[in-house]
């Protein structure tokens, strides 16, 4: 029942002027200052359902965070009202809690310098969620390598940023929801040092050579060997051949097989030119320069290994292989 009227009189039990009394008892009535939600109605139903209940239930929707709320009790008997008790309790805010997830603590299985660190977080109370991070090789995150504030989503990459290698790292999350600040707990990984070369495209084919015919890969035809840095800091790389030719005239170390490197498109700058072989060079069967302080890093990782055939002029007819062996050093 709604009362929007109140210079009226409000009838319980009978009709206005019309007698018509209800014949029965009429228990716990309670009136309300305004409607009360589904929510309510619910509770209140719950709590009376078996009969008279000393518990009274406020709905969430009915509180707000920081306000003060006062319960006053006053019983009667019918006949009189005995001592009015009261208590009060302050609606408080519940605290967000937070949990890191990678990388994991005491951890080192990440080989990317520039990591992604993820966590999750929730609060009880639905307040939008902040977060503060922070890296630092010093557990007491007094000269962070890392720090980032105001961040709005539950993960955080700092890709201008490379984290040394073979160092202890430690991190931690601080997230803030509803007025509270709460800081996870702390976390330390290692990123280890790798040395890892591939040979991304691995095979020449110089089909169709003619005695005393010449051909090399500058010109992508055919296309050279592609060489790439999987690993995570710079290295200096070797080359050694099998021997390649029949003829007694064309052994290892003669211009009749040759190597060289070069840029590759959109990865120029990926090796330091000094002491790396970027001019025609002999093959041989021994450990020879081949790339000095070769890049890691994603935007330019890869170099071309040209290579340049001579057949001897006495070559006996046939197909013929050589394997070339890549080292790290």
């Amino acid at each position: 029942m709604n009362c929007k009227d109140n210079t009226k009189h409000l009838w319980i039990g009978r009709r206005k002027g019309q007698g018509l009394d209800f014949s029965g008892i009429i228990d716990q009535f309670r009136r309300y200052p305004q409607a009360l939600s589904a929510e309510q109605v619910h509770m209140l139903y719950n709590e009376s359902k078996e009969g008279l209940s000393t518990i009274s239930t406020i709905t969430s929707s009915e509180t707000l965070k920081n306000q003060n709320w006062t319960c006053e009790i006053w019983p009667n008997d019918k006949w009189d009202f005995g001592s009015k008790q009261s208590a009060w309790r302050k609606i408080s805010n519940s605290q967000p809690e937070i949990t890191l997830k990678y990388p994991a603590n005491n951890s080192n299985t990440e080989v990317n310098r520039t990591p992604t660190f993820n966590w999750t977080a929730s609060d009880p109370d639905g307040d939008t969620m902040s977060f503060r991070i922070w890296v630092d090789d010093d557990s007491d995150f007094s000269s962070p390598v890392l720090y980032k504030a105001n961040l709005s989503v539950q993960e955080y990459t700092n890709a201008s940023r490379e984290l040394d290698v073979d160092t202890i790292y430690y991190w931690i999350v601080e997230v803030s929801a509803g007025g509270d600040y709460v800081n996870s707990s702390r976390f330390n990984f290692t990123i280890p040092s790798v040395k890892s070369v591939d040979l991304i495209v691995s095979d020449v084919s110089f089909a169709g050579l003619q005695l005393r015919a010449m051909n090399d890969t500058t010109d992508n035809n055919p296309p050279p060997l592609i060489i790439r840095n999987t690993g995570n800091v710079f290295v200096n790389v070797t080359i050694k051949t099998s021997k390649l030719w029949l003829s007694q005239e064309a052994p290892l170390n003669t211009s009749y097989y040759q190597y060289k490197i070069d840029n590759r498109t959109g990865h120029e700058g990926a090796f330091k030119s000094t002491g790396t072989q970027t001019t025609w060079a002999n093959m041989t069967d021994k450990d020879t320069k081949l790339l000095r302080n070769f890049n890691y890093d994603n935007s330019k990782f890869e170099a071309e290994i040209d290579l340049r055939l001579k057949v001897p002029e006495f070559e006996p007819s046939g197909e013929r292989n050589s394997t070339i062996t890549v080292t790290i050093t």
